[in-house]
């Protein structure tokens, strides 16, 4: 019952990002500086660049509303700080496979486009995700290749980190936005922001007993993994900005709606 209540809930919030996507196809059409990978593959954040004359695969408009809370989380901030080229509701095809991500930084007139990633480390079913394999390769290896192959970076961040240190995560974003030019200068509030310190990636059996201890109510305040009573209202508390942003935004409204007309009437 708690479990069917909190899937409703992370399906209510459609876009707090809706931007509509106007791509002209005016903007360049490969990839045309350098910049080399940051981080070992074995550390958050993790940062893949791709290489200079890849072609550039646009987006599209439309994915799956279904977004986790440290998802959430992020897209109210960057909401609420109001923060351009940011997107929430797109999704890419690449190499035959279709993926949405997290979020989307995009500049089309100087041909920069980021894919955004928050990293769990399991699932609201209690399935290891995004965990590193022996081989040095991880879960999420092919689709940061494809992604890569469509002149998109990669950024992906734990959830904790996001969740933990917001600002910290965004610094990072920004700094990268600065070595590829799509911006001349830090903004303002991050200049001062420490540096995000990194943190080692989970294999399957490390995640396997994070889900054992309960590791992600350690910073959301409750597991989805195992919703109780307690987790349940941590978990409204957490939401509510999204509920309060959509009364006033009558597409959140109309979808907020339905999606809880759907839970109480197939509950019966």
């Amino acid at each position: 019952m708690l479990k069917r209540i909190y899937n409703a809930i992370c399906r209510l919030d459609l876009s707090l990002l809706g931007s509509k996507l106007h791509l002209q196809g005016n903007g360049p059409k490969e990839v045309s500086y350098v910049l080399p990978n940051g981080n070992a593959p074995q550390l958050y954040p993790l940062m893949l660049a791709p290489q200079q004359g890849t072609a550039i695969i646009m987006p599209q408009q439309g994915k799956n509303c279904k977004k986790g809370p440290s998802e959430q989380w992020l897209a109210l901030w960057i909401w609420s700080h109001r923060l351009k080229g940011f997107y929430d509701n797109l999704t890419l095809t690449s190499r035959g496979h279709r993926y949405e991500p997290d979020f989307a930084y995009i500049d089309e007139q100087k041909g920069i486009y980021v894919d955004l990633e928050v990293d769990e480390p399991y699932s609201g079913g209690g399935k290891p995700t995004h965990y590193m394999n022996a081989d040095g390769t991880n879960q999420d290896s092919q689709r940061n290749q494809n992604y890569l192959n469509a002149g998109w970076h990669v950024v992906r961040f734990s959830e904790e980190q996001i969740f933990c240190h917001t600002e910290e995560c965004m610094k990072v974003v920004y700094t990268l936005l600065l070595n590829v030019g799509a911006i001349d200068e830090l903004p303002k509030s991050l200049e001062k922001v420490p540096d995000l310190e990194a943190v080692p990636r989970w294999t399957y059996a490390e995640s396997n007993e994070l889900k054992r201890k309960g590791f992600r109510k350690s910073y959301l305040g409750f597991d989805p993994a195992k919703m109780d009573i307690q987790g349940y209202y941590k978990c409204l508390k957490l939401f509510m900005p999204i509920f309060r942003h959509s009364l006033t935004n009558i597409k959140l409204r109309k979808a907020s709606t339905k999606e809880l007309l759907s839970f109480f009437v197939n509950r019966r």
